[in-house]
């Protein structure tokens, strides 16, 4: 069975984008050695990526090449009617966290729950994150877009692995204990 995977950059006081949800702040830190912090690694493991409907307009806005031809994308919408740009991307609008548990019985690869933050907290609650890899930037940001939002429910997780980088960047790993 495949896992689900939080795999996210995260400010140091816990946001992932700042007020207006924009995530600039991210290109802005220095990064001399122009390490991937795994990202590539982990990447090559995941076989579908799941998203919220605000995430999936945000990459489109970049104006760059879809970044995920290889993997099967659900983007969770309520809007059922909403305009698809990208290649193997499809709406999830209802019983998600079904679906969800669906998904990971017929995955072989992981999945990556890319976010945001009302799609992070509903998986969370659902209970169907296997694996958090947080990716924290020394930056303080004072405010934006929290990781989960609202707070979600207590969940007790456990720490598999803690990387640091000549930046000041640290990477946690932690898997569900639920």
């Amino acid at each position: 069975m495949a896992r689900i995977v939080l795999y996210i950059a995260i400010s140091m006081d816990g946001y992932i984008a700042d007020e207006q949800g924009e995530m600039d702040w991210l290109e802005q830190f220095p990064n001399p050695a122009q390490e991937d912090y795994g990202y590539a690694h982990f990447l090559s493991g995941v076989e579908v990526v799941v998203m919220g409907r605000k995430t999936y307009e945000q990459i489109l806005s970049f104006g760059v090449d879809w970044p995920y031809p290889k993997q099967k994308t659900y983007v969770v919408s309520r809007n059922v009617l909403l305009d698809i740009n990208s290649p193997h991307t499809y709406v999830v609008s209802s019983k998600v966290g079904q679906f969800l548990r669906d998904l990971k019985e017929q995955s072989v690869k992981d999945i990556w729950l890319v976010g945001g933050s009302k799609l992070n907290t509903y998986c969370l609650e659902e209970g169907v994150i296997d694996r958090l890899i947080l990716t924290q930037i020394p930056i303080l940001l004072g405010k934006g877009k929290r990781l989960f939002s609202p707070i979600p429910q207590s969940s007790s997780w456990h720490l598999d692995q803690a990387s640091s980088y000549q930046n000041g960047v640290v990477q946690l790993i932690y898997h569900a204990l639920y």
